[in-house]
């Protein structure tokens, strides 16, 4: 062997790409034809001329039709009903009030008091009103906070006592020995 270079036998691949595998600069290449299409699409669907618009003339106005001597009766008639319904409650209501009056004061009682009959289905019929009110309101009140508050509860209790002498280690006392056994 003579001069010669020495010859080297060239390295090939016959490694197989797994299925599903895309080219690396696959992503890009896809969303730039993407928003090219967008673009054509946009170019050719966006240049129409308006159409002319037909506009109808005002020519005819609204008309307004004149009642007649029917329609007008009717609407007489409906009113008056409507009317004679209201007198009819006002005078009802008027009739329950003074019933009202009368009953409280058979039981005893100015007009205004409350009294154990029409209140013995209220347990707190026996507070005074303004006294119930102010409870509904704390509680409302509670009620709206407590949407608020934190989850975390703390304690303001004064200095506590523990529950059993015995297991309360002495401040210089040693702890008590570990079982080897743990």
């Amino acid at each position: 062997m003579t001069n010669d270079p020495i010859e080297v036998p060239g390295v090939t691949d016959k490694r197989v790409a797994p299925p599903g595998i895309l080219p690396k600069n696959i992503q890009p290449m896809a969303l730039g034809g993407l928003a090219v299409a967008m673009v054509i699409v946009i170019f050719f669907s966006g240049r129409s001329n308006p159409k002319p618009r037909t506009s109808i003339t005002s020519t005819a106005a609204p008309t307004v039709e004149t009642p007649n001597g029917d329609k007008l009766n009717d609407y007489r008639k409906r009113i008056e009903e409507e009317s004679n319904k209201l007198a009819l409650e006002q005078a009802e209501l008027a009739r329950n009030k003074g019933a009202l009056a009368a009953n409280q004061q058979m039981a005893g009682q100015g007009p205004g008091a409350s009294s154990f009959a029409t209140h013995s289905s209220n347990p707190q019929s026996f507070q005074d009103p303004s006294q119930s009110d102010g409870i509904a309101q704390e509680r409302a009140k509670r009620e709206y906070a407590s949407r608020f508050s934190s989850n975390i509860v703390q304690s303001l209790r004064g200095d506590q006592k523990p529950t059993s002498t015995d297991t309360a280690i002495q401040p210089g006392q040693a702890l008590p020995s570990l079982d080897p056994r743990l």
